[in-house]
């Protein structure tokens, strides 16, 4: 599939990384990233990085990379 111009905007406003929550077994919890990415989008953000630049998306493995994006 190929994306014409029309359906790309630049990143502008605020659009924070959004780090990873953890239950207190270690694991991430779906239910609070849900919560955090709410709470960031009603504050008026302009988007969210899922995944980047704080550094623990490549330590993360697949699932719970999926985990953190469908959530």
């Amino acid at each position: 599939m190929q994306i014409s111009s029309d359906h790309v905007r630049p990143f502008r406003g605020i659009v924070p990384a959004v780090v990873a929550p953890y239950d207190s077994e270690g694991n991430i919890n779906p239910a609070m990233m849900e919560k955090l990415c709410n709470f960031l989008v009603e504050s008026g953000i302009d988007g969210l990085l899922i995944n980047g630049t704080t550094g623990e998306g490549l330590l993360l493995s697949m699932k719970e990379r999926r985990i953190m994006a469908k959530a």
